[in-house]
């Protein structure tokens, strides 16, 4: 029962890494689209910056439950 646990777990994590990954991935798509060179380099270090333009360009993330 706890491997069966552990795995579904480990499987989670992977989904919502995958996720993360696929949304920072659109937000970059975005930001070349647009020209934004500046602010897709600014936002490779500053998180508070980078959730900003999630919110900007409408991917502010959904909860998982």
């Amino acid at each position: 029962m706890c491997q069966a646990i552990r795995e579904m777990r480990e499987e989670e994590r992977m989904k919502g890494e995958k996720r993360g990954e696929a949304r920072q991935n659109e937000l970059t798509k975005r930001l070349l689209q647009d020209n934004r060179l500046e602010d897709l380099r600014r936002a490779v270090d500053d998180c508070s910056f980078r959730e900003q333009l999630f919110i900007e360009y409408g991917m502010k993330e959904k909860p998982i439950f």
